[in-house]
């Protein structure tokens, strides 16, 4: 992927991956405005289950749920660093606009500092307010995304709720396709790595180490939300 051009899965993956990630936070801003409903979703369940015998259950649910916020935080921080470091990009003004996705670094980090001193201040408080917009959007998809998938887990686990099963499957399938957009995006010269270290640090060790982990803590909260009928009380 170094100084090659894109091939097709490589281009599907990075244009996919931005756009599901606003379609999660659209999701949990659906999810949480049902607060505002007669019949809010929102809190109506915790992670533990009234049965005292679901002790293992509810520790599973748990640590489902704790990864997930932990993923979060970091997709969050990371896109934050990653967007505030590419202010200095020619990307079209829109690009500095679209929350989740990453302008194309056109100069390294020595021609970026040069180039700072000669912005206008027009240009300065551009990207000033483009920056604070968008922190506000990464803000909102880390608090909303934890409720979302508070409710998520709350309603499967209590319930057992199989529409919720789905979502919870289908916003694992959303996640992973964007976490393989980040991976492609660390692997560019002009990606991440270039406009922040700390962000390509923080999404190779999210994408390697802790997203499968708790890709196997989500089927496990599956499975305990769903035991066989012969092991009721699992």
């Amino acid at each position: 992927m170094d100084w090659t051009y894109e091939s097709c899965a490589t281009t599907m993956f990075r244009e996919l991956g931005p756009g599901l990630r606003i379609g999660y936070l659209v999701t949990s801003i659906y999810i949480v405005s049902t607060l505002f409903s007669d019949n809010p979703l929102v809190f109506q369940y915790g992670l533990t289950h009234r049965e005292t015998d679901m002790r293992f259950g509810n520790f599973t649910v748990a640590i489902a749920f704790y990864l997930s916020a932990v993923n979060l935080a970091i997709v969050a921080v990371a896109h934050f660093l990653s967007k505030r470091s590419s202010a200095m990009s020619d990307d079209p003004c829109m690009a500095h606009w679209t929350p989740f996705y990453r302008p194309i670094m056109y100069y390294l980090r020595e021609e970026r500092h040069a180039l700072a001193s000669l912005q206008t201040r027009n240009a300065k408080c551009f990207q000033n307010l483009s920056i604070a917009v968008v922190s506000g959007v990464y803000v909102a998809f880390y608090v909303l995304g934890v409720l979302a998938m508070h409710t998520i887990l709350a309603h499967m686990f209590n319930r057992k709720n199989v529409w919720f099963a789905v979502l919870l499957g289908l916003t694992v399938l959303m996640d992973c396709i964007s976490t393989i957009d980040d991976l492609t995006q660390i692997g560019s010269p002009w990606g991440v790595q270039e406009s922040s270290p700390w962000a390509s640090r923080l999404l190779a060790v999210r994408a390697c180490w802790l997203f499968p982990v708790s890709i196997f803590w989500m089927a496990a909260a599956v499975a305990a939300s769903f035991p066989p009928s012969s092991c009721v009380d699992c």
